[in-house]
Formats: C-alpha cells, sequence, structure tokens
C-alpha cells in the first residue's frame, strides 16, 4: 500500500514512497473506540476519519494502519483547506505550463490556493464553505458535495482492502464539529451497515458518541416472527457481511427476560431444523436492554 508505481529506483535512491501523517491522532481515537466498544482492538477493523484543514483517512485493522490518504507529503488524499488532495500529475503539469510555474510555484498553488479556498472561491474554513452551502451557493455546494463524495470513496476502499469494517469514526475540527459532514459521509452507505442517527448526529459536538444505527432493517436486518408455527419465537437474520447490530427489542405485551441462541451464518440455506439445535447454547438475557447479532448470523429469541 506504501509503494508508487515509480521505477524502482527512486525508491531505493530517494526513498519516495507513502508515509502517510495523523499516526498519532489516528492511533488515540482508534484506541478509544475500541476501549468505548468494549472491544480488543486487535479484533476491530476501523475507518478513522481525521478531518480538519488537514485530512486524513486511515484503514486500521487490529491496531495497525494498513493505508492511509496521505501520501508522500500531506498534499495528498481529499480536498482540504488550501491543499488539492489527489490530482492526475498530468493536470498537475498542463496548468503549470499554462500559468507558466515553476516547480515551487505549482507547488505552492496546489497547497495554499486549492481545495476548500480554490473551489469554492469563499474560503479555506469548513463553516464558511458549509454556511454559504446552506444559503445556496453553488461552488460552496460543489466543494461540500466533492469532500463528502471522497471520503464516502475511500471508505469504502478501505472496507475492501480489510474485507469489512466495524466502525467508521470522524475527528478533527471537521469531524468532531460538523454534523453536516458527518451526515452527507453517512448517507446513502446502508450497504456497509452504516445507517445515521440524524438527530443524534446533530447533538453530537465534540465528544465520543455512536451516532449511527447498525443496518438497514429491510435489507440487512430481517424479524420472522414465526418459526416452525411457534408464535413465541422471533428469529434475527442479519445479512450484512460487515456490521454486528446492537439492538433493543420492545414487544407489546411481553415483560421479562427472554431466551436468546445464536444460530448458523446465513451464508447457507436457512433450514428450519436449526431453530431446534441442541449444540447452540442459548442465554437468558433482558431484551429491552439490548442484544448483539452478529454479522451474517441468525439469532433465535425464545420468549420465556
Amino acid at each position: 500500500a506504501y509503494m508508487f508505481a515509480l521505477p524502482y529506483e527512486d525508491y531505493e535512491k530517494y526513498h519516495v514512497r507513502k508515509y502517510g501523517f495523523h499516526g498519532t491522532s489516528h492511533r488515540f481515537v482508534s484506541a478509544a473506540l475500541a476501549e468505548a466498544m468494549g472491544k480488543d482492538i486487535k479484533d476491530l477493523k476501523i475507518v478513522s476519519c481525521h478531518l480538519g484543514n488537514g485530512s486524513s483517512i486511515t484503514a486500521v485493522e487490529g491496531g495497525k494502519c494498513i493505508d492511509t490518504s496521505m501520501g508522500f507529503t500531506p498534499l495528498d488524499g481529499i480536498l482540504m483547506g488550501t491543499r488539492c488532495g489527489a490530482v492526475d500529475p498530468s493536470a498537475v503539469t498542463f496548468v503549470a505550463d499554462k500559468h507558466h510555474f515553476t516547480p515551487d510555484e505549482m507547488s505552492q498553488y496546489m497547497n495554499k490556493k486549492s481545495g476548500f479556498l480554490g473551489v469554492s472561491g469563499i474560503s479555506s474554513d469548513n463553516r464558511d464553505i458549509t454556511a454559504a452551502a446552506e444559503k445556496g451557493d453553488k461552488r460552496a455546494i460543489l466543494a461540500s458535495e466533492m469532500l463528502a463524495y471522497e471520503i464516502q470513496r475511500y471508505i469504502g476502499a478501505y472496507t475492501a482492502a480489510m474485507n469489512g469494517v466495524d466502525a467508521v469514526l470522524f475527528t478533527g475540527g471537521i469531524g468532531e464539529n460538523s454534523w453536516e459532514v458527518r451526515e452527507r459521509v453517512c448517507t446513502d452507505m446502508e450497504y456497509f451497515g452504516i445507517k445515521i442517527d440524524k438527530e443524534l448526529n446533530k447533538a453530537t459536538r465534540g465528544k465520543l458518541m455512536k451516532t449511527t444505527i447498525s443496518g438497514d432493517e429491510d435489507a440487512l436486518l430481517t424479524a420472522y416472527w414465526t418459526v416452525k408455527g411457534k408464535k413465541n419465537q422471533l428469529l434475527l437474520v442479519n445479512k450484512s457481511p460487515y456490521s454486528d447490530f446492537d439492538i433493543k427489542l420492545d414487544i407489546p405485551g411481553f415483560k421479562g427476560k427472554a431466551s436468546v441462541q445464536t444460530l448458523d451464518k446465513t451464508s447457507e440455506k436457512l433450514k428450519e431444523g436449526w431453530a431446534n439445535d441442541p449444540s447452540k447454547k442459548a442465554k437468558t438475557v433482558d431484551i429491552s436492554k439490548g442484544i448483539k447479532v452478529g454479522k451474517r448470523t441468525l439469532t433465535l429469541i425464545t420468549l420465556n
């Protein structure tokens, strides 16, 4: 992931490779997230989004960075306050030729005059961009949409690289404080088991908080109220290959504890006999306080 497809001698002689930045931030917030989730970070796949005037997206698998959006310098990756992010190198030489820039002048152009500032023509501050977008400024809207799209693209790419994702986290000045950016990024991401709680997201600022509802209930989490004709049983089918679901059940007329049993993987054909598999141990829990439905699993709930 850290290599560029330049002649290998450039790596050997000049150490040209991807280095990445914001490592201390990504390491800290990933560890804090794992602690908040009550899980060992070695068991988690996380996409960490450090968003500010400088921004980077990092894939953290088992507590280690396996890829990151910034490269040889902090210029690579998504668009930022005044940095352009990833651009076709031929576009760089084309623009430099048109403006008659020296290499240093072109570097200044991409680092200091691009990004939010260059696209919007308004400001390098996301707060100003958001305010202008709300008033209908087309270039501010464009900058906002570009940011969300590029972050979504990295989330998708890193989910593929890690073969799944357990959590997407946001940190940095924009990540912690801009509910608008978080909402745009987490919209239309149900395929990954991400569904934003818009009201909670708007109320969250500068603190560690879960602001998504795991899964699209119609596409990923399906409840079958009758198992082999037994009306006191509920079968939950989690079709998501990426996300566990933490859900609370409020069943009218039912008070007390229920028997919860994790069955076989949904990758195989559902068989009625699984509902009575004695090899799967059941636990008695208070379902109103929440239960965990694992990725690609069946969970049988029997009301006692």
